[in-house]
């Protein structure tokens, strides 16, 4: 029996983040194009292997599947938005970056009135966990979709910290609630340090 190959994904945004992610995408045999308004960040994963997109809408028209995780909320937005008109039915967009709920359930019926399936999948790691691909990442969306996309999510993230969160929305909450929960230990960590 032959082997299947791996398909070609789209990634945009190839930051401190999106490139250590976008090159294990690469190393575990995925196909890439990739975006980016830093040209030194795409030839480093060009490096790697993967092809560029003059546009993000030339990347969305070549893949199946887009990755985008840029550095905040308002990116996040404006470049979901670029993406939209491009979108086609049948379509997965991948949204690493961290966003409200309340936007990220607006962006996924956006999406779907297309007939493509916007999924959230915000992590927490950092710049070492995007490198080591052990991120957590907390998924939501469409159920079916994401586990179609749970091998794809395997590479950046530690299998047993990729957690199914339900419908649009939830994931991006697990993950404010996450960063809640790391902050008050921090908080308390240093109340405790203080008063010793």
């Amino acid at each position: 029996m032959m082997a299947t190959s791996l398909p070609t994904l789209g990634f945009i945004g190839l930051g401190s983040m999106g490139g250590p992610m976008a090159r294990n995408l690469l190393a575990a045999g995925y196909g890439l194009i990739v975006f980016d308004l830093n040209p030194e960040k795409v030839a480093a994963c060009v490096e790697h292997g993967a092809r560029v997109a003059a546009s993000p809408a030339e990347l969305v028209q070549h893949t199946a599947v887009v990755l985008t995780s840029v550095p905040s909320f308002e990116v996040a937005v404006a470049v979901s938005e670029e993406l939209l008109p491009a979108a086609r039915a049948g379509q997965v967009f991948i949204e690493m970056s961290t966003m409200t709920p309340t936007q990220t359930r607006a962006l996924a019926e956006a999406f779907a009135a297309r007939g493509a399936v916007r999924l959230e999948a915000p992590v927490s790691g950092g710049a070492g966990g995007a490198e080591k691909g052990n991120l957590r990442i907390f998924v939501g969306g469409d159920q079916g979709t994401a586990e179609r996309c749970w091998p794809i999510l395997e590479v950046l993230g530690d299998p047993e910290r990729i957690v199914y969160c339900g419908p649009a929305g939830n994931g991006q909450m697990v993950k404010i609630v996450n960063q809640l929960t790391m902050g008050l230990s921090n908080a308390i960590y240093l109340e405790t340090i203080g008063f010793a």
